[in-house]
This record gives C-alpha cells, sequence and structure tokens, in this order.
C-alpha cells in the first residue's frame, strides 16, 4: 500500500462529543492526535445515527470506497454493524482498517471472531484482552489503555495529614456504576467529603437527589466537561477516587488515567479489569465484597493513616506515564500508514 495515497484517504469514523461519555472523549482525543502527525478526515457516527443526510452519504462513501482506509472508535453494537458490512462488501477496505475497541467486552460469536481476524490492526485497552483475543486466533492486537494528555503543569501531590478526606466519584451516577454503595458509605462517615461528577441515571435520579439534600457530606458538580476543562486539575482537588463498579465489561475507565494523571489512588471493585488497573496497596485499593461497610472501612483506614494515603497517592502519580498517549502514538501511526515505528 502507498503511504502517501493512504494518508490521503484516511477517515476517522466516530462518535464524538456532544454528548461527553467515555467513547467520544476517547474518540476526541486519539483524532487529536492522530492528526497532528497524518492527514485524517473525522466522520461523526453521532450526526448519521441522527439522520443528518451528508453525514449518511459521507459515511457510505467511506464504506463502499476501495480507496484509502478507515479508522473505526465505535462502541460494541456500531463495531459488529460496520465489521459486519465491511466484511460483506468491502473486505478489501476491512483489511486496511485499524479498530479501537471501546471497552471490555469480549467477543464470543464465531463468525464475529473470524469478521474481526480481517482487519489489518485492532487496538484493545488492556493485557488481558489482549490474551483473550488471541487465545480466540485474534493475532493483529496491541494495547491502547485510553490514554489521557500528559499535563503540562507539574501536578503536586496534596498533603494529607491534618485535613479532612474528601473522596470524588467522576462517572455516570448510575446504580451499574455502584453509586448506591457510595451513598450508603456517606451515611456512615459524615466527617468524609464525597463528590459527584457526571451525568445522573434516571433509575436512580430521585434517590441521589434526596440524599443530596438531607446529606451535609454530598456534594453534587453537575456534568464536567472533559473536553474544554482540565479535569485532571479538577481531580488534584481531592483525596481519594472511588470506582465501585458493578459492570461486568468494563475496559479501562479515562477517569482512571485522569485519576493516576491526578496523583490520587482509587478504590476500586475487583470486578473485569480493574486488578490490571490498580497495584492494591500500591497506587490504590480493591475491594471484594461491593458492600458499603467494606467502602466505609477502607475511607477511615485512609482517614486514620496519612502515610499510606500519601503512598498511595505517589504510587498512584508514578503509574501515570503508562497512560500518556504520546508514548502510543508511534505505533499507533504506523499500523494506520505502514510507516515509521
Amino acid at each position: 500500500m502507498n503511504a502517501n495515497n493512504t494518508q490521503r484517504e484516511i477517515v476517522y469514523i466516530g462518535s464524538f462529543p456532544p454528548p461527553y461519555g467515555g467513547v467520544t472523549i476517547k474518540n476526541s482525543l486519539l483524532y487529536k492526535y492522530i492528526s497532528k502527525k497524518i492527514p485524517v478526515t473525522k466522520l461523526d457516527l453521532m450526526k448519521a445515527k441522527n439522520y443528518d443526510l451528508p453525514s449518511i452519504v459521507s459515511l457510505a462513501h467511506a464504506l463502499l470506497s476501495r480507496r484509502g482506509c478507515l479508522i473505526l472508535g465505535v462502541s460494541a453494537g456500531w463495531r459488529y454493524r460496520l465489521t459486519y458490512f465491511l466484511y460483506k462488501f468491502n473486505r478489501l477496505k476491512l483489511g486496511k482498517t485499524c479498530l479501537f475497541v471501546m471497552g471490555g467486552q469480549i467477543p464470543s460469536n464465531k463468525n464475529y471472531i473470524k469478521m474481526l481476524g480481517c482487519y489489518k490492526h485492532i487496538f484493545v485497552e488492556t493485557e488481558s484482552m489482549s490474551d483473550s483475543f488471541s487465545r480466540l486466533g485474534i493475532k493483529n492486537v496491541s494495547i491502547y489503555p485510553n490514554c489521557r494528555e500528559k499535563p503540562k503543569k507539574k501536578i503536586e501531590i496534596k498533603p494529607s495529614e491534618g485535613v479532612e478526606l474528601t473522596a470524588v466519584f467522576f462517572s455516570l451516577i448510575s446504580v451499574d456504576k455502584g453509586v448506591d454503595i457510595i451513598l450508603q458509605a456517606a451515611q456512615m462517615l459524615p466527617d468524609v467529603h464525597f463528590h459527584f461528577y457526571g451525568s445522573i441515571d434516571g433509575e436512580c435520579e430521585d434517590r441521589f437527589l434526596e440524599c443530596i439534600s438531607q446529606s451535609e457530606n454530598i456534594h453534587y458538580h453537575g456534568i464536567f466537561n472533559s473536553v474544554n476543562d482540565n479535569a485532571i486539575e479538577e481531580l488534584n482537588k481531592y483525596d481519594v477516587h472511588l470506582f465501585p463498579t458493578l459492570c461486568e465489561n468494563e475496559g479501562v475507565p479515562g477517569v482512571i488515567a485522569e485519576t493516576k494523571m491526578a496523583g490520587i489512588p482509587t478504590i476500586a471493585s475487583n470486578r473485569s479489569h480493574n486488578a490490571e488497573l490498580i497495584s492494591d496497596g500500591v497506587d490504590g485499593i480493591l475491594t471484594y465484597d461491593d458492600d458499603p461497610a467494606e467502602l466505609a472501612e477502607v475511607l477511615r483506614k485512609l482517614k486514620r493513616d496519612s502515610q499510606l494515603l500519601d503512598a498511595l497517592k505517589q504510587g498512584a502519580l508514578a503509574a501515570s506515564s503508562r497512560y500518556d498517549i504520546e508514548c502510543y502514538m508511534p505505533r499507533i501511526v504506523h499500523e494506520i500508514t505502514g510507516v515509521g515505528f
């Protein structure tokens, strides 16, 4: 393949903000950094899904044209649809396409697995995902762990001794993300302050807002604009990040990269890939029981032991280099263009 022709015909298909979420933010950052290195056209799938005619025409052309190559950054449902379409109608283009897997879901359908093996390259978020794909016979895989930009401003660790403990939740406020566990733990710890950022899922909206109105130690700050505002500097204001997710298909949530760069440890449930992201006792703490009392006890321990909390903060900051997007760009550009690396 001619690299120069490829560069002129690269189309990045994905959902971009708004709305702000894990997939759209990941795509926004990847597009920003890839387009710094090589010419690439952005095709916002959100517009096509909303029946914007020019976007639909552009999408059809990108999928059917045999020229150039594609970058796909789409969630599970659209990943299957676009993979199936390319396999059926433009297998040549499929073989020149790089796929960024969003989340931690591993395919099980044999036909789908066969189609995935036809991609030029697939980027997954964790080592265990890469191993799972390899066991399925998909060898064209490497790791891109949902990175973030390294802060331009040096991050200072917030000292713990002599100050009140503050905990932050920075995700969709929903039952699946473990919000009920945090709210119950907050009722056990009136001397710890809990801060929430994110959109509120309808299933828990009434209960969540009621807890805020009745509790002096629970605070809601709305939806954080992670594209226009600096999430790392905001997270750096707190002592510990809470991630008691109940989701089995979590990949690498972007907030994990952000909290490490912010120098704050994460208390996370030992679910999905979290044990790969959190070194228990080094840069965070894993919980095992999905129980508010367990979370409350961990927070009490950190409140009592400021030396341990400061060591975890230092550990989180030290682990942040793994999530610097610049470290992965040579490999990404090479897989797209066939040049360099």
